[in-house]
C-alpha cells in the first residue's frame, strides 16, 4: 500500500515539477501565469487523489459495486490531461451501452492512470494515446483459463513509444522490475496494476514491439 501510495503521489508530482521546468523558461509573465494555473490544477486534483485513497482504508469505501468502465476511463483521461504533451495525440474510442463490472472504480482508476502514464513516458518525442473499450467473449482473452463462455468489459490502453525489450517482458509485472532509468520509475506500477486486476477476478495482457509501441489490455467479467 506504501508502495502504491508513493507511485501515484510521484505521477502528480511530476506534473509539479514539469511545470516549473517549463515556467522557469518562460518569457513573459501570460506564459508564466498560464503555467502555475496548470500546476493548481494539478495540486486540485492531487488533493482529490489523496482523499480518495485515504478513503481505501474506511471498509464502507471499499466495497466492489457494479461500475460502468467508460466513466472510469474518463476520469482516469481527465487526470493525466495536464501531462499530455502537445506532440501526442489521444484518441478515446469507447464502446456505448458496456454492461457493468463488479469493481472498485478508484482502484481501477489507479491502475489506468498507471498505464497512461507510462505510455506517455514511453514518447518522448510525441506519438499516439489510444484507450478502447468494448464487449468480448471469454475465448479472446490470452490465457483465459477456460473462460470462454463468460464476457467481458476490455480496457485497452496502447502507445506508438519506444516498446519494451522482448527480454523484459516475461517479468514485467514483477515488483520493482521498470524499463526506466534509475530515478524514474519505482517498478511498482504494473505489479499494483495487476494486483489489482486480479483481485477483481480479471486479466491484464500486455503486448509490445521493441520501437514499435506497447499496449495492455485489462479483462473485467460482466456483472450479471
Amino acid at each position: 500500500m506504501a508502495g502504491g501510495l508513493a507511485h501515484d503521489l510521484n505521477n502528480i508530482l511530476s506534473v509539479l515539477s514539469g511545470n516549473i521546468d517549463l515556467a522557469l523558461g518562460d518569457e513573459g509573465v501570460q506564459q508564466i501565469r498560464a503555467r502555475l494555473q496548470e500546476m493548481q490544477m494539478a495540486l486540485g486534483k492531487g488533493a482529490a487523489l489523496v482523499l480518495r485513497l485515504m478513503k481505501y482504508s474506511r471498509k464502507q469505501d471499499t466495497q466492489i459495486r457494479p461500475v460502468q468502465i467508460n466513466e472510469v476511463v474518463s476520469a482516469a483521461l481527465e487526470l493525466v490531461r495536464p501531462l499530455v504533451k502537445s506532440e501526442v495525440g489521444v484518441k478515446a474510442e469507447l464502446s456505448h451501452r458496456l454492461p457493468a463490472v463488479q469493481a472498485n472504480s478508484c482502484q481501477l482508476e489507479q491502475v489506468l492512470v498507471n498505464l497512461i502514464l507510462n505510455a506517455l513516458d514511453a514518447m518522448p518525442d510525441g506519438g499516439e494515446l489510444s484507450v478502447c473499450t468494448e464487449l468480448v467473449s471469454g475465448d479472446a482473452i490470452p490465457g483465459g483459463n477456460g473462460e470462454e463462455k463468460k464476457q467481458f468489459v476490455s480496457v485497452t490502453v496502447a502507445d506508438t513509444g519506444i516498446g519494451i525489450p522482448e527480454d523484459r517482458l516475461l517479468n514485467i509485472f514483477e515488483p520493482f522490475s521498470t524499463t526506466k532509468p534509475i530515478g524514474a520509475g519505482t517498478g511498482l506500477g504494473l505489479s499494483s496494476a495487476q494486483l489489482i486486476v486480479h483481485q477483481h477476478n480479471g486479466h491484464i495482457n500486455v503486448e509490445s514491439v521493441s520501437g514499435a509501441g506497447t499496449k495492455f489490455s485489462i479483462y473485467l467479467p460482466v456483472h450479471s
